[in-house]
């Protein structure tokens, strides 16, 4: 579209990181699982209210 491939929210790359120890890895991985929920959540409620209008 527009020349240019769609750059969706959830598509985009996020950079590196480094893990200061192995138990860095568990708490990371909740907070990006309840990022990923909210923007879901909030993308499915903004296309539900589109169908209702």
């Amino acid at each position: 579209m527009f020349g240019r491939q769609p750059t969706l929210p959830l598509a985009l790359k996020h950079t590196t990181f480094h893990l200061t120890t192995p138990n860095d890895y568990w708490p990371r991985m909740v907070r990006l699982l309840q990022v990923y929920h909210q923007a879901a959540k909030k993308q499915i409620q903004a296309q539900q209210h589109l169908a209702k209008t």
